[in-house]
């Protein structure tokens, strides 16, 4: 026992008591969440739904700004904002797809860091063009490579919306801080992509203006 005389411990017990420690703070960082969801919801306006076990943490679904939106931290550990018409582009933050599909092109921004980010980038060439005269398209990232970035596993643009989804661990979990954090960011996203139509149910394109 002279490691104990000598006040040292082995290396494999310090990766043991570290990994309980982590996973201590996920179990009590998941209790946080499941607790602060409902309240999540009234702040934001949305629908809370509670989980369908007790393992679970609840959805949050309905009108932010004028978007639908969706927030699964349970099974999905997703959170989405939808589109209503349908555009035509295909941005992820990871390579899929070899070719460009029918109708679309690689939309090549002139920002490296943007390109550098959505390492896939098909648009129609509608889109293209909108994309085109955004100033600053790298302000629109910005924020998915900030404090939760490592947490990040997915960021899509597709004709159904705008989609993150992360991983803080298990058990699976979204915290709220990130869910306000990211969830504007997701939003003025969605108005370069799909405007405001001027009927009245979204707010002015500030957001967006924004990055222009």
């Amino acid at each position: 026992m002279e490691w104990l005389s000598k006040g040292a411990l082995p290396i494999g017990m310090l990766m043991f008591v570290g990994m309980f420690l982590a996973l201590v703070l996920r179990r009590v960082r998941f209790k946080r969440t499941a607790a602060s969801f409902p309240a999540l919801g009234t702040k934001l306006g949305l629908s809370f739904k509670r989980p369908t076990s007790s393992r679970g943490i609840g959805s949050l679904q309905g009108d932010y700004r004028g978007y639908p939106v969706f927030i699964d931290p349970d099974e999905q550990r997703r959170i989405t904002v939808r589109f209503s018409r349908e555009p035509r582009i295909d941005l992820r933050n990871y390579a899929h797809g070899n070719r460009p599909p029918k109708g679309m092109q690689t939309f090549f921004s002139g920002d490296k860091r943007f390109d550098g980010f959505f390492k896939t980038r098909y648009v129609d060439p509608d889109l293209e063009e909108r994309l085109s005269r955004v100033k600053n398209l790298r302000a629109l990232i910005g924020p998915f490579q900030g404090p939760y970035y490592r947490q990040l596993k997915q960021l899509n643009v597709t004709p159904n919306g705008v989609s993150c989804i992360l991983d803080f661990g298990n058990p699976p979990h979204i915290p709220p801080a990130a869910v306000e954090y990211l969830l504007p960011a997701m939003v003025s996203l969605a108005r370069v992509v799909e405007p405001p139509q001027g009927n009245g149910t979204r707010p002015p394109d500030g957001d967006a203006d924004s990055a222009r």
